[in-house]
Order: structure tokens, then C-alpha cells, then sequence
């Protein structure tokens, strides 16, 4: 069920998410309390077309920011409070805001779209999502990306996962709890 304005928790990462007329937020009921779905439309289009939305400047409760970014094909880096590059996709976002709280946000990745954050010329952060070649697809394709606040950050991104497979495949997502001795890529391959 979308809600009609930006809950608070989101507004105090991103202020200025109420200016964007077609954005529509989720608030999931799994995996976890505080996990969102932010969903951009993405309109028809050939493959390699890209959209874009500005999220604007990050909210002053943002005291810490992690960028994990893609710096060559698949290698993955993370900056500590450095500003968004123009030309490479972040994919996940760790933020710690000031009154203790955490918050991770996932682009996601799918057969119709890939996903990713960018830095824009006057700073601030933008979704792109860059259109593959399942987007023939009839009906509204949505870009999406998966949000999780909370106050432990193994928690939060063990959530932020969890809901961007809740997003992805709703009816067949499997969400458990992590316990102690289970990790979030615990029983897979990688």
C-alpha cells in the first residue's frame, strides 16, 4: 500500500522527496518494521535509456555517510564521507544520523533495469536506473530501492536486503530473521 507523504524517517535522510510528483513509498510489513520502498515509474523506452530522479542534498540529520561504489566492472569500494561521484553507480548507501540511528538504502537490479545512485553537479544525490532489455514488458515497470532504518547497522542491512528480495519477489520471498551464529548470505554461495 503506497503512502501518501514521506514518512518522517525518510524525510530526515532525503527533505525534499515531497517535491517529486510520481515517486510512490511503500512501507513494507516484512521483513521488518521501518523498511520502504521507494518506486520511481519508468516510462517506456529502448535499452540503455536512462532515468533519472534528484533526490536533492541529503537531510542535516545525516552525520556519517558510506558510499559503497562501483569502481570498475564489478569491484565494489567504500568512501566515508565523500561526495558522490558524476560518472560511476554507487550501490548501497550506509548513513548514521544524529540522534543514533541508521539507515541503508539498496538500489535494485532487475531484468527491466539496473539501478544505482549518483552524485549531480550542484550535489546532490540521484536514482538512475538504466533500462534493459525485458522493458517490453506490458504494464508500469517502477525502479525501485529498498530502504531500512534502525539502530543497529548489522541489523539495518541484513533488513535492506531482505527487503529488496521482499520487493523483488513478493509471493516467493522467503525473509527469516537473523539470529547470532546466521549471516545475511548465510546458505548461498557467495
Amino acid at each position: 500500500m503506497f503512502l501518501s507523504t514521506v514518512p518522517p524517517q525518510i524525510a530526515s535522510i532525503f527533505p525534499g522527496l515531497d517535491s517529486i510528483s510520481d515517486l510512490k513509498i511503500n512501507e513494507l510489513s516484512a521483513p521488518a518494521e521501518s523498511c520502504y520502498e521507494l518506486a520511481f515509474p519508468l516510462p517506456r523506452g529502448k535499452v540503455g535509456s536512462v532515468e533519472q530522479w534528484d533526490l536533492g542534498a541529503l537531510g542535516q540529520e545525516v552525520n556519517v555517510v558510506i558510499r559503497i561504489t562501483r569502481e570498475k566492472v564489478y569491484w565494489l569500494f567504500p568512501s566515508f564521507n565523500l561526495p558522490f561521484p558524476t560518472n560511476v553507480d554507487t550501490q548501497v548507501i550506509l548513513l548514521k544520523l544524529k540522534d543514533g540511528r541508521v539507515a541503508a538504502l539498496l538500489p535494485l537490479t532487475t531484468n527491466a533495469y539496473m539501478g544505482g545512485f549518483r552524485g549531480s553537479p550542484n550535489g546532490s544525490i540521484v536514482a538512475r536506473f538504466e533500462r534493459d532489455a525485458a522493458t517490453g514488458k506490458p504494464g508500469v515497470v517502477f525502479g525501485q530501492v529498498a530502504v531500512a532504518v534502525g539502530t543497529d547497522l548489522r541489523d539495518v542491512v541484513a533488513k535492506v536486503v531482505l527487503a529488496a528480495r521482499t520487493i523483488d519477489s513478493p509471493a516467493s520471498a522467503a525473509v527469516k530473521p537473523l539470529s547470532e551464529e546466521k549471516t545475511v548470505f548465510s546458505g548461498t554461495l557467495t
